[in-house]
């Protein structure tokens, strides 16, 4: 017999379960808010630079954004997102995912400067209300 003993279920209440994803989601926004100020913080000039880390953790924070407004983040709140919005952060991401090298620098920086920083505000907007 194994020493794995699986924990048991705490039912919840419908309400508690909304409260608890939108504290999730809330997290996850302040932790790509907080990859995007380091980024940023350190300039174009780092992000850059070749095998710059900053473009890494860039590439990293599209990726991750994208599968939230795609997968994690309910109807309501991507409602909430512009269609054009949507479809851009999903090129983008596709590029960064699976064609790394050919990914333009000014096209990713870009992306992180000017659409980014608005996504993740309407995001949080809508987790907070």
């Amino acid at each position: 017999m194994s020493g794995f003993v699986a924990r048991q279920r705490v039912p919840q209440e419908a309400a508690e379960k909304q409260i608890r994803l939108a504290d999730n989601l809330l997290h996850e926004v302040v932790r790509l808010r907080r990859r995007l100020d380091r980024v940023l913080s350190l300039g174009y000039e780092a992000f850059a630079e070749p095998d710059s880390d900053s473009y890494d953790i860039g590439s990293y924070l599209v990726i991750q954004l994208a599968h939230l407004v795609t997968q994690e983040l309910p109807g309501e709140i991507t409602d909430r997102i512009a269609v054009d919005d949507q479809q851009g952060l999903r090129a983008v991401r596709n590029v960064a995912a699976h064609d790394y090298m050919q990914m333009r620098q000014a096209l990713l920086w870009e992306t992180l400067t000017v659409h980014v920083p608005r996504l993740l505000q309407v995001i949080e907007e809508a987790l907070k209300s």
